[in-house]
């Protein structure tokens, strides 16, 4: 499977849950032949970073992570092919919204599930600020 940037734009502005492809590392992989936990969330990032940005709204706009928690299903094994991780919003509050992030393999099995809260901060203040009306209508109706 392989989204092209603009297939992956499209997935983001349409909350379609095509995933976003992320290369996995030879690097990633520890001691007992599968993909690092801490390498999991350097997927999540990833991927969330890419579904963010091309949604067209954090141009001007800074999140940050509150929590993560996440659920391993079954081991993560290099490969060639990169995993796929679908993101999708899951609550939008003031200030905060959550996402759902699924990790399947090359061959589409889930590895693991994520959910990741995100806080906007003012970038001179570094204080949470409230969602702007857009982001927010738009993380909404992607639920």
């Amino acid at each position: 499977m392989s989204n092209s940037i603009a297939e992956e734009t499209r997935a983001a502005k349409t909350g379609d849950p095509d995933p976003v492809e992320v290369a996995l590392r030879w690097s990633d992989v520890d001691q007992y032949g599968h993909i690092n936990n801490c390498a999991i969330m350097r997927l999540l990032e990833e991927a969330r970073l890419r579904w963010l940005h091309r949604s067209g709204y954090f141009k001007d706009i800074a999140a940050v992570v509150a929590s993560h928690q996440v659920t391993y299903l079954r081991p993560l094994y290099y490969s060639e092919e990169p995993a796929l991780v679908t993101v999708a919003p899951i609550l939008v509050r003031r200030g905060s919204f959550d996402l759902r992030h699924v990790i399947r393999d090359a061959g589409e099995s889930e590895v693991a599930r994520a959910t990741t809260r995100l806080v906007l901060i003012d970038l001179e203040t570094q204080r949470p600020q409230s969602l702007p009306d857009g982001l927010s209508s738009f993380l909404g109706s992607r639920i």
